[in-house]
């Protein structure tokens, strides 16, 4: 169920993602609100960011009814999942309506009579049209029918009392399962949300496994073009470490001195900070720098994360696969490829058939372990897994007994041993006239320091200066700042220039002009802003300096 308790001193570095979804549910009531799909590698804390939107909206506003819905492997048949959807739907409507949060908490079953009743009861006679015209559809024996009803309740809701409804579905990646008449002939049940997307006053949040519904939104559908992307990075390094010092106080632990290695492992990852919290209170109440590497170790050895990961590949690798998958993730995850990756020579490399590779790496994209790209792949950007793989293959593949892979994985530092991280250079430039002059000069530096050849930093300089005095230009606030991030990895060189301005959007003219000079962009909105990322790509021969 969505209402629980939640203590406001572990939520870190999420309010101005919480800022941008209540939002949406102020624009739902002018009846301007759009869908979102809420991005983010596991462990991130979308579920957790979009519990804490739904009892901010229940307990704290009374103008749009949230609707939180975790979708259930339980109900992947058509007429299951309408069942369940409706019913939940509706005591969590009346619960809201009445701010009677033991409709919700109970835990009984509430047959088609009970929610008659129930509504009758409450006086929502919306309600109780919605139960009749379920009940006469349910009779016809139709279950793609009952389906495409079930999901236009909400907008029925809206409908019949005027209210609007914000629509949460957290781990709609499983609405890939649903089954109409057999299982196995799916007839993609789900494409049936499409008809309930566009509403302004009930508009819908999608989350659950990033890479799976970037497949279903983009790859499958076009349910991508009309549904605003927001990405839920990692903390950053400071939330990062005030999180597991409050994890540390609540559970009554002293930590001794801050543990920096460990907390630039784990990435940002709330899920995985709180499990290395959690595994410390079981062990003791006192550490060390020394103590804590121990609960590191047994954490991806045998604890909550390794056994996280381990059931994440065994879902997604079928047994034939997965000695040659761990290969194949180790060969990625020690860098003896590199991040650029060439797909012609692997298979070779790894002794492995062609068509062989090609479904492992489907699999292994599905599961999250590896990222591709357009014209290329690589390991997830994510320590905790690499190490998890590095123990797994020393373990598995090659035999080593346990004090050799503790030596392996915690190394001189304490940590991991591991290639150094990319270099990169962090720039923020305050609101003031000719800021694109402070940006060149940085970039001037920036290349005489990472050797970089004259002629790809004159290409990138014109680049930077076609953003800023033509698409940052357009409608300037007054007090605009803007975050570069320069980075060096490989041979691809990167600009990253974040501005707080929501609006910006490049033309096709624009993003033209720019790939005569840079090789490739991105564009993102995110809740702080928009990002602009430009790169370049240099040489092979190029060694950048360190």
């Amino acid at each position: 169920m969505p209402l629980k308790t939640f203590t406001a001193k572990t939520f870190f570095g999420r309010n101005n993602e919480l800022a941008v979804l209540k939002g949406v549910a102020s624009e739902a009531l002018a009846g301007d609100a759009g869908d979102i799909f809420l991005s983010g590698k596991s462990g991130t804390g979308k579920t957790e960011l979009l519990r804490h939107l739904y009892n901010n909206l229940f307990w704290k506003h009374n103008y749009v009814i949230p609707f939180f819905y975790t979708v259930d492997t339980s109900h992947i048949s058509a007429r299951g999942f309408s069942e369940d959807y409706i019913s939940e739907f509706i005591i969590q409507s009346l619960a809201y309506l009445k701010k009677d949060h033991s409709l919700i908490d109970t835990g009984v079953y509430y047959s088609s009579e009970d929610l008659m009743q129930l509504a009758k009861g409450c006086g929502a006679e919306w309600a109780v049209e919605i139960m009749e015209n379920y009940s006469r559809i349910s009779a016809t024996g139709d279950p793609p029918g009952l389906f495409s009803y079930a999901v236009s309740v909400p907008y029925r809701c809206y409908l019949g009392n005027g209210m609007p409804v914000l629509v949460i579905l957290d781990d709609f990646h499983r609405a890939k399962d649903f089954y109409g008449l057999v299982p196995g002939d799916s007839g993609n049940l789900w494409l049936q949300f499409e008809n309930v997307l566009g509403s302004r006053y009930t508009p819908h949040i999608f989350s659950g496994s990033m890479t799976v519904l970037n497949r279903m939104f983009f790859e499958e559908s076009s349910l991508g073009k009309c549904i605003e992307l927001i990405n839920l990075p990692g903390l950053d390094r400071n939330e990062a470490a005030g999180f597991f010092r409050t994890l540390c106080e609540l559970y009554g632990l002293n930590a001794g001195e801050e543990p920096t290695g460990l907390i630039d492992t784990f990435g940002g990852n709330p899920f995985y900070i709180k499990s290395l919290a959690q595994a410390a209170r079981q062990a003791g109440r006192n550490f060390s720098g020394e103590d804590l590497r121990d609960v590191y170790f047994d954490e991806i050895t045998r604890g909550k994360l390794y056994r996280y990961w381990t059931t994440m590949l065994k879902i997604h690798i079928p047994p034939d696969l997965r000695a040659h998958a761990l290969h194949l993730l180790h060969h990625l995850c020690t860098g003896d490829a590199g991040t650029d990756i060439d797909m012609v020579k692997l298979p070779g490399s790894l002794s492995m058939e062609p068509d062989k590779l090609e479904r492992i790496m489907d699999v292994l994209h599905c599961s999250g372990a590896v990222e591709t790209g357009f014209s290329r792949m690589g390991p997830a950007d994510d320590r905790i897994l690499s190490d998890i793989i590095r123990v797994l293959y020393h373990r598995e593949i090659l035999g080593d007994p346990e004090g050799r892979v503790r030596e392996l994985i915690t190394g001189d530092k304490g940590v991991s041993s591991r290639k150094p991280a990319a270099p990169s250079f962090d720039i923020t430039i305050p609101p003031a006239p000719r800021s694109e002059l402070v940006a060149l000069k940085s970039l001037q530096q920036i290349a005489l320091h990472f050797d970089i050849p004259m002629e790809a930093a004159g290409d990138v300089q014109i680049a930077l200066i076609e953003l800023f005095t033509d698409v940052f230009a357009r409608d300037r606030g007054v007090s605009e700042s803007y975050h570069l991030e320069f980075r060096l990895k490989e041979n691809i060189f990167s600009i990253e220039i974040t501005t707080p301005r929501q609006n910006i959007a490049l033309t096709d003219d624009d993003s033209g002009y720019l790939r005569e000079y840079i090789d490739d962009l991105s564009v993102e909105k995110t809740a702080k802003g928009t990002r602009i990322t430009l790169f370049k790509h240099l040489s092979r021969e190029f060694a950048p300096s360190l």
